[in-house]
């Protein structure tokens, strides 16, 4: 039996020359695809909802005008599903862009050449099943085999859920989002509230790990009675991603301490409160003396398993309000607040060295390190991050004269 074979519309910045990486150019063999160039006037118009089955768009420019494109080819095809295709992931982009009316986002290095045809195929599938069902009525029973036939091959998980909120039908795939049979989904309370024309992100336990589905909601006449077709697109891996990747640009590599950019953040904070509540902020500014030594000698493998053990070190002296981070090489920063008197800052220093002069034990070697600690205080010593942060390094040098020293900041400390 002959297959219509889908065809694509290809919308790129630069058509003359490959827009992909030539893998994904060579998934596409599988379908018709068309390519147009996004300069022209009109990229896309209402006729080419007949000739095509998905439009796959591929901007290079500014967010705003990718934002407009997106409109514009949505107002000329309603119907027909769009994937965005991008270089670099951006969570903030995609969110809009689907809410703007993509399909799909699809970062080109994180794709698989042999998933890509499967994406489209998807999308194109899914599209279908929106597009019937809110076209078509669901009455009769003609429609409602149509209908169950739709939704139980569907990749998304499908649900019908009634006025008060009861599950009345699921298909496989709710089935397997659910980890468990349509049987002892029947008849449950669906737990989330539905609103027609939502579209929203929900947790969903399996197993006691979490799984995130996007949630979208349509009315529909279903036997008769007015209810919700419930959409769950399972978007865990995505959700998963965009958290590692949150984490990563806040966190060092390293360590997986806090780095400069959380610092600043968290420092901000904890001065807003102590503005707020009229406490004591204070910043210790943390440099291991003669690392240099250890790496030139041993090696940064052995001087980066050190720093790995005296990060879990600092963490493990401190609060759990505290905020401990790595700056950079062999330089930590903490953050102290709600502190009372400046007592309390010297028995955390003084914890802290005595912490660091304890033996590193790395491939049965022991390694005996010092610390030099420097320490300021808001508001006395300043009451800006920059500030702050500057006076307790200033203090660290101080310090840093003696070794396995901590020392305040003090005004005949200024250059």
């Amino acid at each position: 039996m002959n297959r219509k074979i889908p065809h694509i519309l290809l919308l790129e910045s630069e058509p003359s020359a490959p827009s992909q990486p030539r893998p994904w150019i060579d998934a596409l063999n599988g379908f018709v695809v068309e390519r147009r160039s996004l300069n022209g006037g009109e990229p896309a118009k209402s006729h080419d909802e007949e000739m095509f089955s998905a439009v796959m768009m591929d901007a290079k420019a500014p967010f705003e005008h990718k934002i407009a494109l997106l409109h514009q080819i949505r107002e000329a095809l309603p119907a027909l599903p769009i994937l965005v295709l991008t270089d670099e992931g951006d969570i903030i982009e995609a969110s809009k862009m689907l809410h703007a009316g993509a399909q799909d986002y699809l970062v080109k290095p994180w794709l698989k050449k042999e998933s890509l045809p499967w994406v489209i195929q998807n999308a194109i599938e899914r599209q279908q099943l929106w597009v019937g069902l809110l076209k078509k009525s669901l009455e009769y029973e003609a429609n409602q085999r149509h209908f169950r036939t739709l939704i139980e091959k569907n990749a998304d998980g499908i649900l019908i859920v009634d006025e008060k909120g009861r599950i009345q039908f699921a298909n496989p795939a709710a089935e397997h989002l659910f980890d468990t049979d349509a049987q002892n989904l029947i008849g449950v309370d669906f737990g989330f509230p539905v609103l027609a024309g939502d579209t929203i992100e929900i947790d969903i336990w399996q197993r006691g790990e979490p799984r995130y589905a996007e949630m979208r909601v349509v009315d529909i006449t279903w036997q008769g009675a007015n209810v919700f077709l419930v959409s769950l697109r399972d978007v865990t891996e995505r959700v998963q991603s965009e958290r590692r990747m949150r984490h990563l640009a806040t966190h060092d590599s390293l360590t997986d301490l806090p780095n400069r950019i959380l610092f600043f953040d968290r420092l901000h904070q904890a001065l807003a409160r102590a503005a707020r509540q009229h406490t004591q902020v204070a910043v210790l500014f943390l440099d291991v003396d003669k690392f240099k030594h250890v790496n030139d000698t041993y090696g940064h493998q052995i001087g980066d398993q050190i720093l790995q053990a005296l990060a879990f070190r600092l963490q493990e002296c401190l609060r759990k309000s505290d905020t401990v981070a790595r700056m950079g090489g062999d330089e930590f920063t903490v953050i102290l607040e709600n502190v009372e008197v400046p007592k309390d800052c010297i028995a955390v220093a003084q914890k802290i060295l005595e912490m660091v002069m304890t033996p590193f034990i790395i491939k049965k070697q022991e390694f005996h390190l010092t610390a030099s600690v420097g320490i300021s205080l808001y508001p006395d010593d300043g009451e800006d991050v920059d500030n702050l942060l500057n006076r307790a390094d200033t203090a660290m040098y101080h310090a840093k004269e003696f070794r396995n020293r901590f020392s305040f900041f003090n005004q005949t400390l200024n250059p």
